[in-house]
């Protein structure tokens, strides 16, 4: 529930010039769990504690939602 709020804080957000280029994606639980691993075992490898660090932070997580930013010219 909180996941789909934060979604939808996002969407609502100041736009440029009127127009909406933020997408959002809340991770399913499977998801999550994947990521997490993912950045412990890329922190691993590399030798990178940071990664290590968000990898836990992110299992130890209810939610991961993602916000990014579509392609526009900018302005």
């Amino acid at each position: 529930m909180v996941g789909r709020l934060m979604e939808l804080a996002a969407r609502t957000a100041p736009k440029a010039m009127g127009k909406d280029f933020i997408e959002t994606a809340l991770l399913t639980d499977e998801q999550r769990v994947r990521l997490g691993e993912d950045l412990i075992a890329v922190g691993k490898e590399r030798g990178v504690p940071g990664f290590q660090r968000d990898g836990q932070n992110v299992l130890d997580s209810d939610a991961v939602v993602l916000i990014g930013l579509l392609p526009h010219l900018g302005v």
